[in-house]
């Protein structure tokens, strides 16, 4: 299960990545960066390429903006699920009132699940280190997998949805 989860993270954070080197090319803002009087700005700061400094804070595995946005999806991931779960528990029960402590109740099981899973003495690095030596094309089935995971609990909590309307 932690390999598994580690996986899906791991393909998460290559994504965010490469979906911003994606967006580099058409974000306009990047052209800022030519202009003259940035270029003076960022020289007395000490930086030749401002956009190459930027691709290396997303790309940092361990303190790197896609890492970050990696985390927050798979907090996200288990709290679709729970409250997937919390959906169908109600609508099956036929409870007519949407208790809003649930919420106090979700945020900790995400936290601690994903924190025992991944985070905890920064077990995801090493997990990063195995999964950059597999080969390509284990690499792009496992990318596949990881998609359709990530996918099946946004449905799950959108299908959810539908025993709220058994509830009336």
């Amino acid at each position: 299960m932690e390999r598994f989860w580690n996986l899906i993270y791991y393909f998460a954070y290559k994504g965010d990545y490469k979906l911003h080197l994606l967006f580099n090319k058409i974000n306009p803002t990047l052209l800022l960066y030519k202009l003259n009087l940035s270029k003076r700005r960022f020289a007395k700061m000490g930086v030749d390429n401002p956009v190459e400094e930027l691709n290396k804070s997303f790309k940092k595995e361990d303190t790197g903006i896609s890492s970050f946005r990696a985390g927050g999806l798979m907090i996200l991931l288990i709290a679709l699920f729970c409250f997937g779960i919390v959906n169908i528990y109600l609508g099956l029960l036929k409870i007519l009132y949407f208790n809003a402590n649930v919420i106090f109740l979700v945020l900790p099981i995400t936290l601690l699940f994903n924190y025992f899973l991944l985070f905890r003495h920064n077990k995801y690095l090493s997990y990063f280190k195995e999964f950059d030596e597999m080969g390509r094309a284990n690499k792009k089935k496992w990318a596949w997998i990881s998609l359709g995971v990530i996918l099946f609990f946004f449905f799950f909590a959108i299908g959810s949805f539908v025993f709220w309307i058994q509830r009336v």
